[in-house]
């Protein structure tokens, strides 16, 4: 097997490629990489502005799942604005110390 790779896809966005995985997407800012895998990806939105950055996300893919990361006031405004926009993407919330198996 290869050693993951790490991608960036410009300021505060990288991706993670590795053999027999979901591409792992980590993004503190907006990006606006599209493509076939986009839809396999396991996206972490970080940060701030999460319910716009997912919102822009989905509107041109839907990823395998979006994570968030960030303050809970702003989960809670990404959860409210994004749930009935998933169309099959799962959509998480992130919490510092538990782990996640997708």
């Amino acid at each position: 097997m290869r050693k993951p790779e790490v991608v960036g896809l410009g300021q505060g966005v990288l991706v993670v490629d590795a053999d027999g995985e979901a591409p792992l997407v980590l993004a503190r800012e907006e990006f606006a990489a599209v493509g076939r895998w986009l839809g396999q990806a396991v996206v972490v939105l970080i940060g701030e502005g999460l319910a716009e950055r997912g919102g822009k996300l989905l509107e041109r893919s839907a990823p395998r799942l979006v994570a968030l990361a960030g303050a809970e006031s702003e989960v809670d405004a990404a959860f409210d604005a994004l749930r009935d926009r998933l169309d099959g993407t799962g959509l998480i919330a992130l919490e510092r110390g538990m782990a996640v198996e997708v």
